[in-house]
Parts: structure tokens; sequence; C-alpha cells
């Protein structure tokens, strides 16, 4: 259950840009779309690099993610949001998050007692 977060200094952010990066975490977690969770916060204060120019702080979450991933996400994750959002790619801060499935849960369980039948 991917769970994606950004914070972005856009006052706008098109509906529709929750629905594509739902599918580009999607295909680079290869998790179905529908377990993908999009947040998305506009409009913050936010500054960097001695600038106030666009940018977007993400936050991606996904269980059990390898070491070995981490560069093509945040590719991935990179291009999407700088061809979607028009942020310059250097603007674009990233932090990959593997909980265990014991610290993630819905439907008032865990992952990890979803996963046990429980």
């Amino acid at each position: 259950m991917p769970i994606v977060q950004i914070a972005t200094n856009l006052k706008t952010v098109a509906p529709s840009f929750l629905r594509s990066l739902s599918g580009c975490i999607s295909k680079l977690t290869n998790k179905p779309a529908n377990d993908v969770v999009v947040l998305v916060t506009k409009g913050i204060d936010a500054f960097y690099s001695d600038s106030e120019d666009p940018l977007a702080y993400v936050r991606l979450q996904s269980l059990e993610m390898p070491a070995n991933v981490h560069s093509a996400y945040c590719q991935g994750i990179t291009d999407h949001i700088s061809n979607e959002l028009n942020i310059d790619k250097g603007r674009v801060i990233i932090e990959l998050c593997s909980p265990p499935p014991n610290n993630l849960g819905k439907d008032g369980k865990t992952i990890a007692d979803i996963r046990n039948g429980h």
C-alpha cells in the first residue's frame, strides 16, 4: 500500500494530477493503482536554496522497498512531478520510507495482521 505525500508551494494543482501520480507510483512500485494513496498539500510557505520558487517535497512510503530501487523511484517521481507541475527537477525533494508491515494499517488492522489472516 504505497502512500505518497506531496507538499508544494504551488497555489493550485489540477485534480487530474492525483490520478496521474497514482498511476506513476503504481507503475514504479508494481502495486495496483487502487492500493496507492495520494495526498497533496498545496499553497504552503516554502523556501529552499535561497529561493521561494516552486518546489515539491515528496514522501513515499512503501512496504519492504528494497534499496536497489531507490534511484529509479527518485528519477520516476522527479520526472513525473517536473513534467506535470512544471517544477524544476532540482527543486523536487524526495524522502523514501519503507516501514515494516506492523507499522502500517488499514481497515482497523495492521498490514502484518492482514497478511497473517487476522
